[in-house]
């Protein structure tokens, strides 16, 4: 929720029949997905992949939640996953300031006349007077849309059609063909037309004017144009997933080969709670089951996953050895600070993380060490814990059993060099959560699922060979489910096609 205003988000997911490579279109879907996910505190979300924008609108309209605005996204968007959002919902708060929440729908505007007219098409002269929304991003007012009767976009006709003449502005973003506004209109005209004339029709016939994007969100996103050239479209990505793990040199390399690389900043931020369910969904009985004989936990650096699930494990054998491994080296310590430094008290807990938030602070100038997500404290935190304990003198009394564990840490790509965790396992019955990490946004966008499937694969494969088995906690970054399966189970999983 942002200023008590509901904002949806829908992909419009409509390049099904141009000859997308179905593995990439795959792993996009799924990168697509979660990138449609806006924090629950900010706003509620319902993620949508539909056909059409006419879908889209009516879902987010009729749904529940009353939403009051959508944000579209297009196949073939790339948007930027820390500014692009946050932009969006800038741009919504910035047209219903400057126009009194008097507008309809906000898009990458384009005079096709003027587009028509830079590229010394014969067809021009028919095309005066045809606007349309280019299909990147475009932003809906649901409530006016409600109020004016529900108006279809308006799909693409080379057959001309009857519809209001827009008036322009003057000016322009870029060039001469995408103009800030379109305020009024002077008459009708009949017209080739392209996706986005009928709600601007629409718009312009009930006095609200029709703006375009803003720069920043613009500069936080990248449109492809598949539909342009789709084996250009498939080869990049191809590429980019086959690009081997780079070492410093070879990034300098390539940072000097594409200079606008050098833009990008690392960030890094520790997991206070995990992304991801402690026992998968549906799977409890499996859990109770196999997870008793278990005596070894690799798990991550993030959340309290680790101390949940030996407290939740059977007691059947006893949890000898939990190694923690992370890819962030400020990870490890701060989970190697929590358990040596924790006393499980509820006050403590949050004077600790304090503790640890003042040092980054202090040694880095970094502000955000803490990856909060809904949370709005550190004691919310506690409590989140608290959750899977009887009381608060459960938790700590479980607390201090935890801490007696032998714990090991190892910073590593756990994707790339498997062996540096599993080589700390030798003969030993494993519950290994490989969490989240695989599908996570950044991996999704650079490797493809295949091979990240195949990048998990090793890690078992590795743990085989030193004759461990047990259990594999993961989501699949093919489908984006959680899935808790039997080694065996999951190396047949992750070598069967998605069809």
């Amino acid at each position: 929720m942002i200023d008590g205003i509901r904002i949806g988000n829908a992909l419009i997911y409509d390049k099904d029949q141009i000859g997308i490579d179905p593995d990439i279109r795959q792993t996009l879907k799924i990168f697509y997905s979660r990138n449609m996910f806006i924090d629950l505190v900010k706003m509620p979300c319902l993620v949508c992949m539909v056909d059409n924008e006419d879908e889209a609108m009516t879902v987010h309209a009729d749904y529940e939640a009353n939403f009051e605005y959508l944000i579209l996204t297009y196949e073939g968007t790339i948007p930027n996953i820390y500014l692009y959002h946050e932009n969006c919902i800038k741009h919504i708060l910035d047209l219903n300031k400057k126009t009194n929440n008097n507008w309809l729908v906000s898009g990458q505007l384009i005079d096709q006349y003027e587009n028509r007219k830079m590229f010394n098409d014969p067809s021009t002269n028919q095309w005066q007077g045809s606007f349309y929304l280019f299909p990147i991003t475009c932003i809906v007012n649901l409530k006016k849309w409600r109020e004016i009767g529900r108006p279809t976009w308006g799909q693409a006709s080379k057959e001309p059609v009857e519809h209001a003449k827009p008036i322009r502005s003057d000016t322009n973003i870029h060039d001469n063909y995408t103009p800030l506004y379109l305020d009024g209109y002077d008459g009708a005209v009949k017209t080739p037309v392209k996706k986005g004339w009928n709600i601007i029709d629409a718009s312009v016939k009930n006095n609200m004017p029709v703006h375009n994007l803003s720069i920043p969100i613009r500069q936080s996103q990248n449109y492809l144009y598949p539909e342009n050239d789709v084996q250009l479209y498939n080869n990049f990505w191809r590429s980019i997933y086959n690009l081997p793990k780079m070492n410093d040199q070879y990034i300098r390399v390539l940072e000097s080969v594409l200079p606008e690389k050098n833009k990008t900043v690392k960030k890094w931020a520790c997991f206070i709670r995990n992304t991801e369910d402690i026992i998968p969904w549906g799977c409890a009985d499996k859990f109770n089951e196999h997870a008793a004989a278990v005596s070894t936990l690799i798990t991550p650096c993030s959340g309290f996953k680790d101390f949940i699930l030996t407290v939740k494990k059977p007691s059947q054998v006893a949890m000898k050895k939990i190694i923690h491994y992370d890819i962030i080296p400020q990870c490890i310590d701060i989970r190697k600070r929590l358990i040596n430094e924790w006393d499980g008290r509820r006050h403590s807990l949050s004077e600790l993380l304090t503790s640890i938030k003042d040092y980054y602070v202090k040694t880095e100038r970094h502000e955000n060490c803490f990856h909060m997500h809904s949370l709005r404290s550190y004691d919310d935190f506690y409590v989140e814990v608290l959750k899977s304990f009887d009381s608060e003198e459960h938790l700590e009394a479980e607390w201090i059993k935890f801490k007696q564990i032998d714990h090991k840490y190892i910073h590593c790509d756990i994707l790339n060099e498997p062996y540096l965790v599993t080589n700390q396992a030798k003969n030993e019955n494993v519950y290994i959560c490989l969490s989240d990490i695989a599908g996570w946004r950044s991996n999704l966008i650079g490797n493809g699922y295949l091979k990240l499937r195949n990048q998990l694969k090793r890690v078992i494969v590795s743990l085989q060979e030193n004759n461990c088995k047990g259990l594999v906690d993961y989501k699949d970054p093919g489908t984006d489910l959680q899935l808790l399966q039997h080694f065996n189970e999951f190396i047949t999983h992750v070598n069967t096609p998605i069809e």
